[in-house]
């Protein structure tokens, strides 16, 4: 999730003007009412700028206010030209310098801004607003100690500065200490109870210590307060989506979507929310609109993989587990799950050298996971690798002999029979692999019509998102259907993607 930083910028607020008794274009450009539209304000500026019969300090305020007026009109480039010549007519202009820092900030600059606050504390070095502008810009760039310094040092010199404990708040939590983000949380919202932006960053702390239903109170509170904070629509749908609760998921992207259609993450959320209802069609278009908005989006070039999976789309599922692989890290923490949803499509595929591959590549990474073990031997075995069962003894050494499905690598190398793998399979789940394994093992002793009453069994007792279900449906698929037997109806796509 986003971690919404804090910045107490100036925004619209004038410096005062120099005069007892202001002119129509001094009132109109310092805005000190913030009635003043935007385009008045910059020209009430520009008139007293080109008179050219101000002193350095008056001619400094005036590009200060102009380059506010460019900013309300999004206008950045121009508002940062303006800040440039305030500073250049009064390098002690602290106004032009924080200001300028925000906007460098919101460019992603962090360098620049943090430079700018640097300068502003140098001039004012009691400057709570810039230390807590500094923190935010430091916990964005990763430096999260300097963060924290900076925000200690604002509340000592503003105990009251709600802005500084939201931001220190923050760093705390990307530092992993969630109870003192939430301490510090309480503090910013005891100090400022309509502050929006410290509900949503405490509803992320929450979320972070998994105490969902207070979290989700945090972003009620937060949508209270700002009907148009998309982010706290995005988390909340993210919580209801975890829950299984697909509808109140959905409907909370649809909102973070309305109000922030640039979200790569909120289309990717509501098209996972999507793939989880079974709407194949709505989750490849959301996940669509993600990679559009964001072409080195890896996890949602694999949902759409997973989506077009569940759809029967086996070649676009490849050609999305491939274009994600291109951009996850051939030893990255996403990487084994992607090698292991083409290992097990290609399997499926019956392209058991690709399927070798890729499920290698799992178990190197993943050596105590038994399943990946289970279907590189299967994938070996088919392909008629003749140390196939040699190298599962080796790669199973590592496996719990007391958990399941450690059984099923008796089976497959011939330690244990059916009906005792069937045994040890306690809960319906595992009864339901079982069955899908106990079809591979009759098969490669072409055994075809007792592998197919297996697989048959798996098909209708296993969850349909589990691996071993797509695995018997394709299966059965390659059997075709019993010599003279009626047609049985086809059984149904995968909801979501294989498990395992």
């Amino acid at each position: 999730m986003l971690i919404a930083g804090t910045f107490a910028a100036l925004g619209a607020s004038s410096a005062p003007l120099a005069g007892a008794q202001p002119s129509i274009d001094q009132t109109q450009c310092a805005n000190q009412d913030r009635t003043v539209a935007p385009d008045r304000m910059i020209e009430s500026c520009s008139a007293l700028i080109a008179a050219g019969t101000q002193s350095s300090r008056s001619l400094s305020i005036s590009f200060y206010n102009r380059g506010l007026g460019y900013r309300g009109k999004g206008d950045s480039e121009r508002a940062v030209a303006d800040f440039n010549e305030a500073i250049k007519a009064d390098p002690n202009n602290t106004f032009a310098l924080m200001t300028r820092g925000s906007v460098r900030y919101e460019q992603g600059d962090n360098g620049g801004a943090i430079a700018d606050y640097d300068e502003a504390i140098r001039v004012d070095p009691k400057n709570a607003l810039a230390f807590t502008n500094r923190c935010n810009a430091y916990r964005t760039k990763g430096d999260d100690d300097r963060a924290i310094a900076d925000c200690d040092e604002a509340i000592r010199l503003d105990p009251r500065l709600a802005a500084a404990f939201d931001n220190r708040a923050m760093a705390h939590l990307v530092k992993g200490d969630a109870d003192r983000a939430i301490a510090d949380l309480d503090e910013a919202i005891r100090l400022d109870p309509t502050f929006a932006l410290a509900f949503l960053n405490r509803g992320i702390a929450r979320s972070a210590k998994r105490d969902y239903d207070r979290a989700i109170a945090d972003y009620d509170e937060a949508i209270r307060l700002a009907p148009n904070l998309a982010q706290a629509f995005n988390n909340r749908g993210s919580i209801y989506r975890a829950r299984g609760d697909a509808e109140r998921a959905i409907a909370d992207f649809d909102a973070a979507i309305r109000l922030g259609p640039g979200s790569a993450e909120a289309f990717y959320n509501r098209g996972s929310a999507y793939l989880a209802k079974g709407v194949h069609d709505g989750a490849v278009a959301d996940f669509d609109r993600a990679i559009a908005l964001d072409p080195t989006f890896a996890a949602a070039l694999a949902s759409r993989g997973l989506a077009h999976d569940a759809m029967g789309d086996a070649g676009r599922a490849v050609a999305d587990y491939d274009a994600a692989l291109r951009l996850a890290p051939g030893d990255g923490p996403g990487s084994p799950l992607l090698y292991r949803l083409r290992g097990y499509l290609g399997f499926r595929m019956a392209n058991y050298a690709a399927a070798t591959s890729d499920l290698a590549h799992v178990v190197r990474q993943q050596p105590a996971d038994a399943y990946p073990v289970l279907w590189l031997y299967l994938a070996r075995a088919r392909a008629g690798d003749r140390a196939a069962t040699s190298r599962m003894r080796a790669n199973a050494r590592g496996l719990k002999s007391t958990d399941w499905p450690f059984p099923v690598t008796e089976l497959l190398v011939g330690k244990r029979t059916p009906q005792q793998t069937l045994s040890s399979a306690k809960s319906p789940a595992e009864q339901c692999e079982a069955q899908f394994y106990i079809g591979e093992w009759h098969l490669l002793r072409r055994d075809r019509a007792a592998a197919r009453r297996a697989w048959e069994t798996a098909v209708d007792t296993c969850p349909k998102s589990l691996a071993e279900y797509a695995g018997a449906v394709a299966e059965l698929k390659r059997l075709g259907p019993v010599v003279g037997a009626t047609p049985a109806p086809a059984p149904a796509k995968p909801s979501t993607s294989p498990r395992r």
